[in-house]
């Protein structure tokens, strides 16, 4: 079997500090290629992915808010328990600590949705990826309170590397703006 990734940081193509960027996502991966842990200093947050018997129980979330001067800090921490798996071991459903409840739900590997239920079972938003050779070719997101609204983003003008896993891409946004993001990653 081929290595994995052991890592991925993607960050965005214009910062001047490239790869030394303090605004980056990086994602930790076991050698099964299941995310461990995502560290994402653009949200300040932290999450970190908890399995047992393949099969992921929980996720767990950080986010901290600080001031310039460092003195005035606020550390959120919030657990995603997931209490419904797929025979791939794949969420299926969770609920938050805060009562919210998430469905997660997929169409082979390429297409995937998670639809979010706030804690008095109203329906929030859903999110929903649609899949090329697995990577995301296009993200909608519709939000239903107050209103219904949609926000449809396309991932566009992928680069990969030799070992056929993307290092650039760019994100084409529903106003028509276009950012790019390369990924540097690291191999077991």
């Amino acid at each position: 079997m081929e290595a994995g990734i052991k890592t991925a940081k993607s960050f965005d193509k214009d910062n001047p500090l490239g790869e030394e960027t303090e605004k980056y996502m990086l994602v930790e991966y076991d050698e099964d290629g299941k995310p461990l842990k995502v560290v994402n200093t653009i949200q300040k947050m932290k999450s970190d992915y908890v399995y047992e018997d393949g099969k992921l129980k929980y996720v767990i979330a950080t986010n901290s808010v600080s001031d310039v001067d460092e003195i005035k800090a606020e550390v959120r921490v919030d657990t995603l328990f997931i209490t419904k798996n797929d025979d791939k071991g794949r969420k299926l459903e969770g609920i938050g600590g805060d009562g919210v409840k998430y469905e997660f739900s997929y169409v082979g590997c390429e297409q995937e949705a998670t639809i979010i239920y706030d804690g008095t079972g109203v329906k929030r938003n859903m999110m929903q990826l649609f899949k090329e050779n697995g990577n995301i070719m296009k993200r909608v997101t519709t939000f239903y309170y107050p209103g219904e609204s949609s926000v449809t983003s396309k991932y566009i003008d992928y680069k990969f590397d030799s070992k056929g896993h993307w290092i650039e891409r760019s994100l084409e946004r529903q106003n028509g703006t276009i950012e790019t993001e390369l990924r540097v990653i690291e191999y077991y």
